[in-house]
């Protein structure tokens, strides 16, 4: 059966009933490896974080990339996004590779030396990474100047001397940071000389302020106590995305000066962007087929007591709900890691071109076999992922595909794609559908105390 109407119409309504205000089931299921016999660990980190540093939104975006190693001094960069502007995260990528890869080129330097060549990595990832943070900040930067009034103000402000200083030093290297990264064009040697002191800073600060979470907590809840308006400056996750920043950036230098990522970031960076893909969800809206839907996977499930009247109210609520749904949804997206995984299968499906040249030596050559993605794949897409590496394998010319470690988070609307071989698609299908099943069934037992059959 067809699994996209029990994922986007029955278990999203579902996960929101078992644990209000998130999205995530009650009950865990089977999680994929992340570990592929082809790709290291530390290839998987470095492409994951990548990934990230591409994001520049606060929300609504994902990236997901692959890397392809040509026979040509090419490396390939196929990349894949949730949502529109996929030029900037292009232009930013060519920036910050071009950094990487004059690190690379002299990878045996003197510490000071490799202090100084990352430097431009630090102010591109930092300019680039402002442009997410700084949304956060000019939305809530008046309420949070309030708060830092009211901080400097208060005699009686829980801490001691150093952690106040930190407070005061975030605020002050804040405003300089963000006056002094450019939005374009290169600075100047000393300007990123200033600009990189400022972000070292900055970090140290960030990670005295989160080692001390307890009082920061404290000091916006003496303000929330004291003032007629609550603390909306995201203190706390604004300094873990500094963290998270600063770290994941001295972690890419890092890779850029490994001997074992040398024939990457060595060679000059070519970018392939896939457009998003989208695909219909036009289904029927009578009654008796969604009826029908649900009692087969009832039935498949085995579950007992599907005749008592608080499970049927439960189930009718459930077609309901479902029918409602359906009027609105008529679309779901291919999620970006999705897009990639049917892309390269594609191309391992089509002919060979004829012409000899760089198109030639790109199809000719598979990518190396793991999916970096700026946030681990959704519930779904884990689901399917794990039923394509089970039953592709030994049926297309090429090695499975691996993600980092998907977590249990429902994004509907949700399509699925399809390889173009009829056996295998079928065969994914099935597999997806009884997952989901399987995890629809526990809901059914968790919420209601019904119980359900082995598997």
């Amino acid at each position: 059966m067809d699994p996209l109407p029990l994922l986007n119409f029955f278990s999203k309504h579902a996960s929101e009933q078992a644990t209000p205000g998130t999205n995530a089931w009650p009950l865990k299921g089977r999680i994929p490896s992340r570990s592929s016999p082809n790709v290291t660990q530390a290839f998987a980190a470095a492409l994951d974080t990548l990934a990230t540093l591409c994001v520049s939104r606060q929300t609504g975006q994902k990236v997901a990339m692959t890397v392809t190693i040509p026979r040509d001094n090419r490396v390939i960069i196929t990349l894949s996004e949730s949502t529109c502007g996929v030029q900037d995260t292009a232009e930013f990528l060519q920036q910050l590779w071009g950094a990487l890869n004059t690190i690379c080129m002299h990878r045996n330097p003197s510490p000071t030396g490799k202090v100084e060549k990352g430097h431009d990595v630090f102010v591109i990832v930092f300019r680039h990474g402002f442009l997410r943070l700084r949304q956060r900040i000019i939305c809530a930067w008046d309420a949070a100047m309030k708060f830092y009034v009211h901080w400097e103000a208060s005699t009686t402000k829980s801490g001691g001397e150093s952690i106040h200083g930190r407070l005061t030093a975030v605020f002050d290297t804040l405003r300089a940071v963000l006056d002094s990264l450019p939005g374009a064009g290169t600075p100047t040697q000393a300007q990123t000389v200033d600009i990189v002191t400022q972000i070292h800073a900055l970090y140290e600060h960030c990670k005295a302020l989160s080692n001390a979470e307890a009082t920061v907590q404290q000091w916006l809840n003496e303000y929330a106590h004291a003032s007629a308006e609550p603390a909306v400056f995201p203190l706390r996750r604004y300094l873990r995305g500094c963290l998270a920043m600063y770290c994941k950036t001295v972690s890419l230098i890092d890779a850029a000066t490994n001997v074992d990522f040398h024939d990457m970031f060595a060679r000059t960076l070519h970018i392939k962007t896939l457009r998003p893909g989208i695909s219909p969800l036009d289904y029927p809206l009578d009654k008796p087929f969604w009826e029908s839907y649900l009692a087969d996977i009832v039935d498949r499930c085995e579950i007992t007591g599907t005749r008592t009247p608080k499970l049927r109210r439960a189930l009718d609520e459930e077609v309901a709900h479902a029918i409602a749904t359906a009027k609105e949804m008529k679309h779901g997206p291919l999620h970006c890691e999705l897009r990639l995984l049917t892309h390269h299968q594609q191309q391992v499906l089509a002919s060979p071109p004829e012409k000899e040249g760089e198109l030639e030596a790109e199809t000719a050559t598979r990518p190396r076999n793991y999916i970096g993605t700026s946030e681990p794949p959704c519930y779904a897409c884990g689901v399917f992922i794990d039923a394509y590496r089970r039953k592709s394998r030994g049926v297309f010319n090429f090695n499975p595909m691996y993600t980092q470690v998907p977590d249990p988070t429902l994004q509907v609307p949700w399509a699925m794609p399809k390889f173009g071989n009829a056996a295998v698609d079928r065969s994914i299908q099935r597999t997806v559908f009884i997952q989901f099943c399987l995890d629809y069934a526990m809901y059914i037992a968790h919420q209601f105390g019904f119980r359900r059959l082995s598997q």
